[in-house]
């Protein structure tokens, strides 16, 4: 099955560019038309890559930037039309607009032009929780060719929310994200065994990129790139992968387990018995930051 993976500018100057230079309310009327430019030229690449036969697309990290769509806006019509022109699923980060509640958003758009499903980050970044309410839960999407699981970019930092993902049988998780770095990245898919599609978002300032950033990337089970950005710049990152293929044991355990799947190794010898403290509201190593550490 061909992915693919859509790497867009963040445009994240733009805003306080204009704040130095014109009103407030000036100001958030240019930055809002900037977004709409950068977010229709996303759905122009989306499209592109789904009349190059990707079956699965995934964006980055809300490309809509500082404006915030409802379900009936018109991009998300187009993405629904797209979806269903080539018969292919579209992982969209948004902001979203629900109920009068802002959040961080995936869409989930199939092959018949319907939204599948919306999962909303859960691990909002410093500050983010002043700009949108946080998800609770990790839903999974059975599609055809395998199931799907979706993160958010500071999600991709708890190796819990990989781990749910995983024990509900996730093939590939969508990470839509502005920070991608390959450290988390590829240990996530690694140490579940899954496809990771990362998805990041580039600074409109190349140098910054370069020097803290990861480009966008497709990683099999195994932890390994199979495919990669080439540039800093918008691009569409492709790789054929074969979803339900399982991953080859390693250092010898199918001779002593029979099992011929790396995942099924993994998670069956899990001790959930002996990880009680991952549940605990607070646990001890706190205290060694709220000044009551004994």
């Amino acid at each position: 099955m061909k992915i693919a993976a859509i790497q867009s500018f963040l445009n994240e100057k733009a805003l306080p560019a204009y704040y130095r230079e014109y009103s407030v309310e000036k100001a958030l009327v240019l930055a809002e038309m900037e977004a709409h430019k950068e977010a229709t030229k996303c759905i122009g690449m989306i499209r592109k890559a789904a009349e190059g036969g990707s079956k699965l697309i995934v964006t980055i990290e809300a490309f809509n930037h500082c404006l915030f769509y409802e379900l009936s806006h018109p991009h998300m019509v187009e993405l629904g039309m797209i979806a269903k022109e080539y018969g292919c699923y579209i992982v969209a980060g948004l902001h979203t607009l629900e109920e009068g509640r802002r959040y961080n958003s995936a869409v989930l758009f199939g092959p018949e032009g319907r939204i599948i499903g919306i999962y909303h980050k859960v691990h909002l970044s410093a500050g983010e929780e002043k700009e949108v309410r946080a998800g609770d839960s990790y839903p999974v999407f059975r599609l055809p060719w395998g199931t799907l699981g979706i993160l958010i970019c500071w999600d991709m930092q708890f190796p819990e929310a990989a781990r749910c993902l995983a024990l509900q049988g996730v093939d590939i998780i969508a990470c839509p994200t502005w920070g991608w770095e390959d450290i988390y990245g590829l240990c996530r898919a690694y140490e579940n065994s899954v496809y990771v599609v990362g998805t990041m978002g580039v600074p409109t300032n190349e140098s910054w990129w370069a020097e803290h950033m990861s480009r966008s990337c497709i990683v099999d089970p195994m932890g390994r790139k199979v495919a990669q950005a080439k540039t800093g710049g918008p691009e569409i990152v492709t790789a054929e992968i074969e979803v339900q293929k399982e991953p080859e044991p390693q250092y010898g355990s199918e001779k002593i387990t029979g099992h011929t799947s790396m995942r099924y190794t993994r998670l069956l010898q899990r001790r959930p018995d002996t990880y009680e403290i991952l549940t605990q509201e607070h646990p001890k190593v706190y205290s060694r930051y709220d000044g009551r550490e004994e």
